[in-house]
């Protein structure tokens, strides 16, 4: 019983080891996790904020919704000729719900795609 025990710890450490390791190379997510926040009130100010890098046409989008109500949104997109992108967008918060903010990517982005930065408050 101990070797079956021991030879199904050193199979897991094996299995862990090697869907850890990836020749060292990440890979960023397409879509990142919704951005935990506040429950919407009137001191809410209803602002988001993005920033990317990546090439020409590559873009993201956040949007801010006060429970299923969309508050306000801005896409960011790499002109032509350049390398990064910013947007700020604000918008009318209602009260109740709670307040999240989600960020996606574009169509066709590059591998070169990527968000610097985002908020929402």
């Amino acid at each position: 019983m101990r070797q079956t025990i021991s030879m199904l710890a050193a199979s897991a450490l094996v299995f862990a080891t090697t869907a850890c390791g990836n020749g060292g190379e990440t890979k960023e997510p397409q879509v990142e996790p919704t951005i935990p926040s506040a429950d919407c009130n009137e001191f809410t100010t209803g602002t988001v904020k993005l920033s990317i890098v990546g090439n020409p046409k590559d873009s993201f989008r956040i949007i801010m919704k006060c429970g299923d109500t969309e508050v306000t949104r801005c896409t960011a997109t790499v002109p032509a000729g350049g390398n990064a992108d910013t947007c700020t967008k604000q918008g009318p918060v209602p009260n109740g719900g709670r307040l999240s903010c989600t960020v996606g990517p574009g169509n066709g982005n590059s591998a070169a795609a990527r968000v610097v930065a985002s908020a929402c408050g």
